[in-house]
């Protein structure tokens, strides 16, 4: 049970969800959010990108070792195990009694965003973020706000 649990909790992190957030999940999500540092918000971009480096689409352009996926799924757990067990018990608790297991989907799907909303601030990312713009034709956009 327990694994079957950590397995979806880890799929469910990377998956959007289509469900409506509570207010026992929003308390957790919150939770979350507040009892993460920017360096463990770091971390967990990190692993996002350790993951999806995995599929076929980006074999040659993403590469991470077996050593460092290791070393970020341990920091993951860390992190997860705070969050779940120390920072944020009461909240957990609260939610999957009351809203069940969704809501550890959504607050971490939460958290994933936000802590993507880092990545995207920092201004190398967001200028290689808007380089594709230049490589558009800017007559062809131009004529959807002539219209």
């Amino acid at each position: 049970m327990k694994r079957h649990l950590l397995i979806a909790l880890a799929v469910f992190v990377m998956l959007p969800s289509a469900a409506k957030a509570g207010p026992f999940t929003d308390d957790m999500s919150k939770c979350f959010v507040n009892q993460t540092t920017t360096a463990d918000k770091n971390e967990l971009v990190r692993w996002i990108f350790s993951v999806a480096a995995l599929h076929p689409a980006l074999a040659g352009i993403a590469n991470v070792s077996d050593t460092q996926r290791s070393e970020m799924n341990k920091k993951m757990a860390f992190l997860t195990e705070r969050l779940l067990t120390q920072s944020c018990a009461a909240e957990v608790k609260a939610a999957l009694k009351n809203e069940g297991p969704i809501a550890m989907s959504m607050a971490f799907q939460v958290l994933g965003q936000v802590a993507s909303v880092g990545l995207f601030t920092d201004p190398t990312v967001a200028a290689g973020a808007a380089g594709f713009a230049r490589e558009m034709d800017q007559s062809k956009m131009q004529s959807l706000l002539d219209k």
